[in-house]
């Protein structure tokens, strides 16, 4: 059966949209994508930017915190399919700033 990259953010909808393609037969991976800006760093990516994340005691709550990482990766452990974390803050960062300037600007 196909491979399917699921986007998981550790709450229901993710996790049983995991586990209802894993029973239909799909390869699942679940994918974190930190993508927030914080002042403490609590999602971690190795040099190339992906790495599967270990258990944390931060709770932050919301998108993209260590607590939804650990979460995703739970649910990930409990369906035995692979999760990779993917830092996307510098270039999410980037998109922001140019969405609150062109807006500022009146070009929206």
């Amino acid at each position: 059966m196909a491979r399917v990259v699921l986007a998981m953010s550790g709450g229901v909808d993710s996790s049983a949209s995991a586990l209802l393609l894993k029973q239909q037969g799909f390869e699942v991976v679940g994918l974190f994508m930190r993508s927030g800006t914080s002042a403490e760093s609590s999602c971690s990516t190795d040099l190339q930017h992906v790495l599967p994340l270990a258990e944390t005691k931060a709770h932050k709550q919301g998108c993209c915190s260590a607590s939804d990482a650990a979460d995703a990766r739970r649910v990930s452990d409990v369906l035995d399919i692979p999760f990779h974390a993917v830092d996307f803050e510098e270039g999410f960062g980037r998109i922001q700033d140019y969405f609150a300037d062109e807006y500022l600007a009146g070009r929206t």
